[in-house]
């Protein structure tokens, strides 16, 4: 009994430590959660040797659990899963017993983020609040047997351990001394074993050349070496999906299943039999393993990027090696197939319940198919749907391609190990190019990598025909298809993080996630953030989804922006960039302020080093930036970023400050050059390149091509511009890619591609004859490059039908001219503004003109001007040549001017009683005005200005005490405090010593916020502004409301007012007396707030009639009914 008591107590010591499992960071409470898999054992250290110390305690443990060593004194017991909770309890039992051994047991935790191992010891750190306390921390070591190892960080700072002995965990202990009040923070020495903090990097051989994967800037294969591709080349680091740190969450989970619906699979290749499940073959409607056929080797490359075994030293890492693969036989072994075998398939793997279903094919538009995919997509899976991925298709083309249109299907595109949006001719490789964008039918949802390494069929067949092991991979499967399947990849590991994710909660995550990737505007926004015509949501980023599905937010906010054009201007350069979070909502400003870095390129000078400001206004999700004013011949790189509550960075463009692909301008006076392209021939198949033309050297600053092309069909051929840049990965834009229906043509007449055009070529109409088009990808990568040296067409018909002739071709490339200018500084209205604090004295100040352009700055005249211009003079002659970086000063008087200001009337008004006129060889600015501003009041007493809010209408109210020569008032409203809407004018009351009140009603205003201010104006033209103190909201309505119309009665027109609280499908229809509908005012979707309809009853006769709002919003529908009359 004595022993049994005994052995109680000590487990209920030890029960008891255990309950310590919280500490503290930064004020934040942390708890930990205890692994019932592991138990750490912390020993006496007693000089015993390792050998002998571990075979004491494997006589003791219990036999089949595991001991490692982790640090010194600190052994890990790990237990087979299921067996960890009672043994862990058997296993304290016995291990109490030996004091003379064991210094303490403790649990070990799971990191905060789960993904790794916690061991607390008996080693911790505290750190004092006041150095001179360090006599109290000896009082507390000596109380609880803790002995100083040294110092971490500074002299406060406290490396601490417990001596022999000591039954605390250092999660124990850190709590009591953390309650003394002594220390700034106390924590344990965390320990991490078995390397589990490391990013997760698999040791299949060939994952070294998986950029998809993990992009290290590494050498990687290209499928072609001619026609300006080259065999291998160097990425892009960071240019890949990021899955080393999805990994470190899932590697996939066995009860997630992926359907791949193609040729078959290779379930004997070593690398995938271990993941091959019984799969289904939809020719001859029966269940088994298809063997996918030698002359294909398709479906088994498709099936390597998706999931083939993981961490087997061998071959190639599947992106979701832990699940588990079923192929879905749909082609015969000659390559056909119909829609009866598809949609069998579809068929099959919705009863089957199939998570997962990657698709490298397109179809011809029918409903059966659609019927089958929908059905499978909405309610396989028993009810939560199964996802279904789709290639976008590899014409290189504006819009994706049937059945990857489809609402319930996710569209995947391709990118490059730039990237860059794969399109003929990037990537390295000529011949395909993802399909992108969007049409009436549906759009392409991201992008995902291409070309890459996979499993192959082995030995001879398949993508390699090397024959014996060197044929049992591919080092470059490309097309949509291994787009597609990476991205089907990402999605499963989405599923294992929760198998009970609903299709849509995938899809949410996956598209979420989405990395904003290359220099192109992402315009539009979707269900699923910011969506761009040449790169959709972006491209699939594994570890953002991963976190997202697990409720965890480490995707960046998505930045919009259309990059800036090359000018002119000497002024500041000012842009805008809409900024959203992951969901759509607006960014936390008052966290982190987003900014844009820029550098600058004098007259080829050299670059500067990177400056950075901060935005200067905002409008909703838009931010408004400033780069400074510039001389011509200077050149300008610049990124925008951006950070979340989170602390999730974004950076536009996304590799930034890389200078792959910055965004640039130039500043100087912008010529053209033209080169004519000589008529050649375009075969019925293969190739042609065009004769040579000839460009000198200069910074590219935008592109256009001009074509004359007679062709049978145009869309059975592609065209690139090929530029003479030495990097192969960035010289080449496709212009042109198989557009127009499949039938004859007289080809493109007079039709020019340029960025800037309004439309894509699938947007117009075969065959093309004059207009402006987008190019198939953008030549904007061209900016900055030096056009020095020979350009051509390639041609390149996929069809292997039709001919045709390229008549002429006209590239034309922007550029400076090589002048150089002045740019006088105005990049803020302080830099044009001279402040006399008092008019009723003499005084003098000193104005300073800047000179930061590229040449002298030279002043031929300075003259004064407005209503008080003869109270001012210049004391100093006009300076000399001005140099770049250098000011001329400029010396003004100010004779008495004015009363000081009366009781209610502001001294921080500024009033401008006249300006200094300089005149300038600055291109731009040939009158620099100079504000010449004092506190002196106008002859106007204003006493009072304030406003009112009913609904969405908006009352200003103002009075005067005294006024002189008073014209009126002008009303004005901004969004911005820098762009200013005349709304009315108000009549004043001339000169006047009683008070007078003056008001104004801005009806149906749209919900924001606003600013207003008052331009006070006297007859002989002088002004001053009265700024209203606050911002006035219009705010969104709490409820559904439909107003009565007024005037009602009216006279053939009328206004309808209605509220709504939040987005809505809203329908507001006229009805007569006998309940016919006359008219139908509205039918689409209507942003939350209050809205207005102006109804015209011009054709109508006079009688009663009602009107009927319906809006529909998710749960919500709402109807209502209002009576009018119309007289006439």
């Amino acid at each position: 009994m004595k022993s049994y008591l005994l052995v109680l107590f000590f487990v209920l010591s030890y029960n008891y430590s255990f309950a310590f499992n919280s500490y503290y960071y930064q004020g934040r409470k942390i708890d930990l959660k205890e692994r019932n898999d592991k138990l750490v054992v912390v020993l006496n250290q007693y000089g015993k040797s390792k050998k002998s110390v571990e075979n004491e305690l494997k006589n003791v443990i219990s036999a089949g659990s595991e001991l490692k060593q982790s640090i010194d004194n600190i052994y890990v017991i790990n237990y087979k899963q299921g067996e960890g909770d009672y043994i862990q309890r058997s296993d304290i039992a016995k291990l109490s017993y030996r004091s003379d051994l064991v210094k303490l047991v403790t649990p070990a935790y799971y990191s905060e983020t789960r993904r790794f191992t916690i061991v607390c010891a008996d080693e911790f750190i505290v750190k004092l609040k006041n150095g001179a306390d360090k006599y109290k921390l000896d009082l507390l070591n000596e109380r609880y047997g803790v002995i100083t190892i040294g110092n971490i960080g500074n002299q406060n700072c406290f490396y601490l351990k417990t001596i022999n002995g000591i039954t605390k965990s250092s999660i124990q202990i850190c709590d009591e001394y953390l309650h003394s009040g002594l220390f700034e923070y106390c924590e344990p020495n965390f320990i991490y074993p078995d390397c589990e903090t490391l990013c997760y990097t698999p040791n299949d051989t060939r994952f070294g050349g998986q950029w998809n994967l993990l992009n290290t800037g590494q050498t990687v294969k290209s499928s072609s070496s001619s026609n300006g591709d080259v065999a291998s080349f160097n990425g892009l680091a960071g240019s890949d999906m990021n899955l080393t740190q999805a990994w470190d969450y899932t590697l996939g989970s066995a009860t997630v299943e992926i359907g791949v619906f193609d040729t078959g699979i290779d379930s004997t290749h070593p690398d995938l039999t271990a993941n091959v499940l019984t799969g289904y073959d939809a020719v001859t409607n029966t269940y088994g393993v298809p063997y996918d056929s030698i002359s294909f080797g398709h479906g088994t490359n498709c099936a390597g990027i998706i999931g083939a075994v993981t961490n087997n030293n061998l071959g190639v890492a599947g992106i979701a090696g832990g699940c588990r693969l079923r192929s879905y036989k749909i082609f015969t072994s000659t390559g056909s197939t119909s829609t009866v075998i598809q949609s069998r398939a579809f068929d099959s793997a919705r009863t089957a319940g199939i998570s997962i279903i990657s698709c490298s094919w397109e179809a011809n538009v029918n409903a059966t198919l659609t019927t089958a995919i929908n059905s499978c997509a909405t309610s396989g899976r028993g009810g939560l749907g199964c996802i279904i991925l789709f290639a976008s298709g590899n014409d290189g083309r504006n819009a994706p391609s049937y059945p990857s249109y489809l609402d319930n299907v996710v569209s995947v595109g391709s990118s490059t190990p730039y990237d860059q949006k794969k399109a003929p001719g990037t990537g390295n490789q000529f011949r395909l190019g993802g399909n992108y964008g969007s049409d009436i039918n549906g759009d392409v949802d991201c992008v995902a990598p291409t070309i890459v390494p996979t499993v192959d069929i082995q030995s001879t067949g398949g993508d390699n025909d090397s024959n014996g092991t060197a044929g049992n991979y591919s080092m470059i499967f490309g097309g949509t298809s291994a787009s597609c399947a990476n991205a089907a990849g990402v999605a499963a590991l989405i599923l294992s993080i929760n198998t009970s994710q609903t299709r849509e909660d995938v899809i949410s995550s996956l598209l979420r996630g989405c990395d904003k990737i290359d220099n192109v505007e992402y315009d539009l926004k979707k269900t699923y953030g910011l969506w761009s015509d040449y790169m959709s949501y972006g491209r699939v980023n594994a570890y953002n989804s991963v976190r997202l599905a697990a409720g965890a937010d480490v995707t960046p906010p998505s930045i919009g922006h259309l990059p800036v054009e090359s000018g002119s201007s000497t002024y500041p350069t000012t842009f805008t960039a809409e900024i959203v979070e992951t969901d759509g909502t607006p960014i936390d400003t008052s966290v982190y302020r987003p900014r844009i870095f820029y550098r600058t390129n004098k007259n080829n000078a050299g670059w500067s080093s990177f400056d950075s400001v901060y935005f200067y206004s905002e409008i909703g999700d838009d931010y408004y930036f400033q780069i400074p004013g510039l001389g011509w011949e200077t050149q300008v790189q610049y990124y925008i970023k951006a950070k979340d509550s989170h602390g999730n960075t974004a950076l536009f463009p996304s590799h930034a400050p890389d200078t792959t692909n910055l965004c640039y301008y130039a500043i100087g006076n912008i010529q053209s050059e033209t080169q004519k392209v000589s008529s050649f021939s375009l075969p019925s198949t293969g190739t042609a390149t065009s004769s040579n033309v000839t460009f000198s050297s200069f910074k590219i600053l935008k592109t256009k091509v001009r074509m004359y092309i007679r062709h049978q069909a145009n869309l059975v051929y592609k065209l690139i511009l090929v530029n003479p840049n030495s990097n192969s990965s960035f010289n080449r834009k496709c212009i042109f890619a198989n557009n127009g229906p499949f039938n004859f043509t007289t080809g493109i007449t007079n039709a020019t591609s340029v960025d800037s055009a309004s439309q894509f070529w699938s947007e117009g109409t075969d065959p093309f004859t004059n207009g402006f088009y987008k190019p198939e990808y953008l030549f904007r990568g061209y900016n900055g490059l030096d056009a020095g040296g020979n350009w051509n067409i390639l041609y390149y018909n996929n069809y292997d039908i039709y001919s045709g002739t390229a008549d002429s071709i006209f590239i034309t490339l922007y550029k400076t001219s090589g002048t150089l200018s002045a740019c006088a500084k105005l990049d803020n209205p302080a830099d044009s503004i001279l402040y006399f604090t008092s008019t009723s004295s003499l005084d003098t100040l000193n104005f300073y003109l800047k000179n930061k352009g590229t040449s002298n700055l030279t002043v031929s005249a300075a003259l004064f001007s407005g209503t008080y211009a003869g109270k001012y003079s210049l004391l100093s002659s006009l300076p000399g040549a001005i140099a770049p970086n250098d000011s001329g000063l400029f010396r003004v008087q100010c004779n008495p001017l004015a009363k000081p200001p009366g009781k209610n009337e502001s001294t921080s008004d500024n009033v401008e009683n006249a300006t200094l006129d300089i005149t300038t060889n600055d291109p731009s600015k040939g009158t620099f005005k100079v504000s010449l501003q004092s506190d002196s009041p106008l002859p106007v007493e204003l006493s009072n200005f304030n406003a009112s809010v009913n609904r969405n209408d908006i009352r200003l109210n103002w009075s005067t005490v005294s006024e002189i020569n008073n014209k009126g008032f002008e009303v004005q409203k901004s969004l911005d405090n820098l762009n200013w809407q005349v709304l009315t004018f108000v009549n004043g009351n001339g000169t006047s010593n009683q008070i007078n009140n003056y008001s104004y009603e801005e009806k149906n205003v749209a919900t924001g916020k606003y600013k207003y201010r008052l331009r006070q104006i006297d007859f002989n033209g002088n002004f001053k502004y009265y700024n209203l103190a606050n911002d006035v909201y219009i705010g969104i309505p709490n409820i559904f409301a439909l107003q009565q119309n007024y005037p009602n009665p009216f006279n053939s027109s009328t206004t309808i007012n209605f509220d709504l609280p939040v987005d809505s499908r809203v329908t507001l229809n006229i009805f007569d007396v006998t309940g016919r509908l006359v008219a139908e005012l509205l039918n689409a979707d209507v942003k939350a707030g209050y809205n207005t309809i102006k109804f015209n009853a011009s054709n109508f006769a006079s009688g009663v009639y009602f009107y009927s709002l319906t809006a529909v919003s998710g749960f919500n529908n709402f109807v209502a009914n209002k009576r009018m009359v119309l007289i006439k």
